[in-house]
């Protein structure tokens, strides 16, 4: 059904369909395409999307994909009540990037240059109330199962652990205002096209390219935080070395301000991990995934020592980096 849509909508003969990052995608013998569903509430999101994909096109930036037309020259289609985009993929990359912190560089550096005025896929300077809408969402699930004396391991271990990680998201809240407030932004602390949530598998599964339907205007610590938060989850090796020389690679390109560094610390402070654990539990009617967030947020709980040493470890790779000591690490903090 798929290929004769692309058929008729496109003009494309396809292969047989495959995945990629959970997407259909297809090839005809020259290129790779991925095809998006999107709502029609979304265009104007979309128009955002085009043009910051054809202002990386200008300036350069390899394995960004283009926006297929279809036979009517429009790039939105649709099928019954399902509208749909169609990413066309000339240039993909192999699988592993060994330099991505200079790499990444290149690409914030090249987003900051963009004229076109971002709204609706604008992040830039809101994380302080997108932070304080997160914890009341929070804080009103906990008073709820609070009131109700639920059995089930997750409920309870949410329970116990929410005053804990609400004290992260005040203390992330106000690290961020601080920084506002006395630190001085340099040229480069400046909104660019960044990630929803940038990791070492974002441009490199399966293969390497760049989706822009991953991406929003915010600050570029906004992308380092969450590449360094993925390597204390989930990267086995000794993450120290790589994180860095993911910086060293990143400022041969960009230099990072205390400025840079408070906001990235802020934002490791406000513990996602936690609340999209919590909220995928309760969102979700699978008993697998359920399941699967019971795990995890049991692992997460055994890491909590841990993970404050590492905060402890990122501000002396900040000073060390900065080559100053202006970077007060947090009292709570000290002695981990």
């Amino acid at each position: 059904m798929t290929r004769q849509f692309l058929q008729n909508e496109y003009g494309l003969n396809v292969g047989k369909a495959i995945s990629i990052n959970g997407y259909k995608a297809f090839h005809d013998g020259r290129n790779m395409y991925v095809l998006f569903p999107v709502l029609e509430s979304q265009q104007e999101e979309i128009v955002e999307r085009f043009s910051m994909v054809h202002h990386m096109h200008l300036m350069r930036e390899k394995y960004v994909p283009f926006f297929q037309l279809t036979k009517r020259n429009t790039y939105i289609s649709h099928s019954g009540d399902q509208f749909f985009v169609l990413l066309r993929l000339e240039e993909i990359g192999n699988k592993r990037n060994l330099h991505i912190g200079t790499e990444l560089a290149q690409f914030h550096l090249r987003g900051m240059s963009m004229a076109y005025p971002i709204r609706h896929l604008n992040r830039l300077g809101k994380w302080k109330e997108l932070w304080e809408a997160r914890l009341q969402q929070l804080e009103t699930l906990w008073r709820d199962k609070l009131n109700k004396r639920p059995k089930k391991p997750f409920e309870k271990s949410f329970i116990e652990s929410f005053p804990y990680y609400s004290g992260f998201i005040e203390n992330a809240i106000q690290y961020f205002v601080d920084a506002s407030i006395d630190d001085h932004p340099n040229r480069f602390d400046r909104g660019t096209i960044t990630h929803e949530r940038f990791t070492f598998e974002t441009w490199s599964v399966p293969f390497h390219w760049k989706n822009p339907f991953d991406w929003v205007i915010d600050h570029p610590s906004r992308d380092l935080a969450e590449w360094v938060r993925y390597q204390f989850f989930y990267n086995f090796e000794p993450y120290q070395v790589d994180l860095r020389s993911f910086f060293m690679n990143y400022q041969s390109v960009v230099p990072l301000s205390t400025f840079s560094w408070r906001l990235l610390i802020s934002r490791l402070l406000f513990p996602i991990h936690f609340i999209e654990c919590v909220e995928m539990y309760f969102s979700t009617k699978s008993e697998v995934v359920k399941g699967m967030m019971e795990h995890r947020l049991k692992r997460m709980l055994e890491k909590t020592g841990d993970y404050e040493r590492f905060l402890v470890e990122l501000f002396e790779i900040a000073k060390f980096q900065l080559k100053s000591d202006d970077l007060i690490v947090l009292d709570w903090l000290k002695g981990r």
